[in-house]
């Protein structure tokens, strides 16, 4: 007997429809055993007549309850199937199973409903991480194009550099006028370092916020990943629900064809009692019909369990998937985020080197 937590705190059986359903098949076949006793192991059978007509009619009213009892169970399976139905449609937003609607089936409900809790979890943390790549490409991109812009920057400064400390050792052999000219193309050169070592200070802050970014989207996958991790086992005990489910179906068709060996046994005692055994033709009629229906019944509801069972491994096989994708993702991060630490260590040494000409250029100004 499987046990939940119920709001209050305490343990609630949710699997009385399975317990009712076995102890009424247990009273069918123990009052047919009886009769059937009493017709074999009595000196006089008639003395016999009117209990076993009151059996017969408590086994058929049993067996009522028995056939209500199937009917709502196969509701509830037809209500599963239905919204699994809709989840392989891709329609997520649909309202939970409501376990009232399903007795007998509680535990294969709660799991369908967090399959589908976790996949619209999964399809939101996804949309999100989406918009954070996105973000992080930018910034990405925007800082590739002000290191591309520094490194054009520093080239031309430093070829420009060259060519005015060439210029000026040429001028100070000719004039000592050349020395003006000379100081004012320093200080032009310390200007442009000056923007230059802003420029890379620009480009080291955006690598530090870019591995942010990184790790914080390395999280979300481990947290997605989790959660996938988290759904597939719940599409394990799903299966392992249904399976149970089958065997119980198996159990009742054994039943129902005993009941119809037992009807047949009843249309024979009844043919051979004449007039006063036309009750009992009609109770093994409507037993015939019970077990016919029975059996047609559980047909349709291994039909129903294997589109389930087949449905619930697709949708594992399509977590596998996205797991393995969210890993190879988070490969591809991991050498992006090594990028960004090259990037940020060659403008920490393009700094020290920028720092090094502006000393360098305020000794010769």
């Amino acid at each position: 007997m499987i046990m939940l937590k119920g709001k209050n705190g305490k343990s609630e059986n949710i699997n009385k429809t399975r317990t009712i359903v076995v102890l009424l098949m247990g009273s069918i076949i123990t009052i047919l055993l009886s009769i059937l006793l009493m017709d074999l192991l009595a000196d006089n059978p008639e003395k016999y007549r009117a209990i076993q007509s009151v059996l017969y009619i408590l086994a058929l009213f049993m067996a009522g309850f028995l056939f209500f009892f199937t009917v709502r169970f196969f509701k509830g399976v037809d209500l599963i199937n239905h919204n699994a139905y809709l989840m392989a449609k891709g329609q997520l937003n649909i309202s939970d199973i409501i376990l009232d609607r399903a007795k007998g089936l509680e535990t294969l409900c709660i799991a369908f409903n967090d399959m589908k809790s976790n996949l619209l979890t999964f399809t939101e943390l996804t949309k999100t991480n989406i918009v954070i790549i996105s973000d992080a490409v930018d910034e990405v991109t925007k800082s590739i194009d002000n290191s591309l812009k520094g490194n054009e920057q520093i080239a031309a400064s430093m070829g420009d550099l060259a060519e005015k400390s060439h210029q000026q050792l040429k001028n100070a052999k000719e004039t000592l006028d050349s020395i003006s000219i000379v100081d004012e193309r320093v200080n032009s050169i310390e200007n442009s370092l000056a923007n230059i070592e802003n420029i890379v200070k620009e480009v080291v802050a955006s690598t530090t916020q870019g591995n942010q970014n990184l790790d914080e989207y390395h999280h979300q996958m481990n947290v997605i990943t989790n959660d996938l991790s988290s759904t597939s086992w719940s599409i394990d005990q799903l299966n392992g629900e249904l399976e149970k489910i089958y065997n119980l179906g198996e159990l009742i068709t054994e039943i129902a064809e005993q009941l119809k060996m037992l009807a047949l046994n009843a249309s024979i005692e009844s043919a051979r009692a004449g007039e006063s055994g036309i009750g009992f033709s009609v109770v093994a009629t409507e037993m015939n019909k019970l077990s016919d229906e029975t059996s047609k019944s559980i047909k349709k509801i291994n039909v129903l369990l294997n589109t389930v069972s087949s449905s619930s491994e697709n949708v594992k096989n399509s977590i596998g998937n996205c797991i393995e994708n969210y890993n190879l993702s988070k490969d591809l991060f991991s050498k992006v985020k090594e990028s960004f630490y090259t990037i940020k260590n060659s403008t920490d040494v393009l700094s020290e080197d920028i720092n090094k000409v502006y000393s360098e250029s305020g000794i010769i100004s």
